[in-house]
Order: C-alpha cells, then sequence, then structure tokens
C-alpha cells in the first residue's frame, strides 16, 4: 500500500468579522480531507442546522449552514474561542467561516497535489526498474 500525504494540517486564521469588526486570529488543525463517515456527519449537522426543508431558506442561510456543518467535521482542534462560540455557530460574523473553509479547500489541494506528485514519482520508479531488468 502507498503511503499517502498526511490527512491532518495547520492553518493559520487571521479574519476580520464584517458585523463586529472583531478580528478573529487562531491556528487550528483540520482535516485535508474528508473519509465517508465525516461526510455522513457533515450531512447530518448541515440537516440539523436547516430541519424543515419545506419552508423557504435563503441561500444565505444554506451557505452559512454548509460552511458551519463543514467546519463541524473538518476542524479537529481549534482556538478557545472557536469553542466558546460552538464551533463559529455563535458569530454574528460569517467572514471568519468563509475564511476557514477557503484555508480547508487549499490544503485539500495541496494534499491532492502532493498524491498526484507521489503517484507520478512512483509510475517513473516503476517504469525505471522494468528499463533496468530488460
Amino acid at each position: 500500500m502507498k503511503k499517502l500525504p498526511d490527512t491532518v494540517a495547520l492553518v493559520s486564521l487571521d479574519s476580520t468579522g464584517e458585523v463586529t469588526k472583531t478580528r478573529w486570529v487562531g491556528t487550528f488543525k483540520i482535516k485535508r480531507i474528508l473519509t465517508h463517515a465525516d461526510r455522513f456527519a457533515l450531512e447530518r449537522v448541515y440537516a440539523s442546522l436547516l430541519p424543515s426543508r419545506d419552508r423557504e431558506v435563503s441561500e444565505e442561510l444554506r451557505l452559512k449552514a454548509a460552511a458551519i456543518a463543514e467546519l463541524y467535521v473538518r476542524v479537529v482542534e481549534g482556538p478557545a474561542w472557536w469553542d466558546s462560540t460552538k464551533g463559529g455557530q455563535l458569530l454574528a460574523d460569517s467572514q471568519p467561516l468563509y475564511d476557514l473553509i477557503f484555508l480547508c479547500n487549499e490544503e485539500e489541494k495541496k494534499w491532492s497535489d502532493q498524491l498526484e506528485a507521489t503517484a507520478n514519482t512512483e509510475e517513473s520508479n516503476a517504469v525505471s526498474d522494468i528499463q533496468k531488468s530488460t
């Protein structure tokens, strides 16, 4: 089995809230990729935040619920303010959530790029080994 890139990373958030003008700063340990179990948990959290599918919900509220649900499963550890705001649910500001999602997406892309580079290296090594043996 090939070695996968680290699935957990540290990211640093420095974001200013659009409502409170508070500066939200801290280091987060996040999951760079999500497992099937993480995706199921994400869906459960999202459904719990927007339990009624019958009534109209604004796109903005759907985006916030999606961000909070994703961060719920992605954030392994966060600064004290993250825990005290119940993973961002008690924030009046949305910008820190969106900035943190952006950092998570960047790490997921880096993970994917590292995986591809590893696969290409392994493939090149295999071809080289075949050529040496012939």
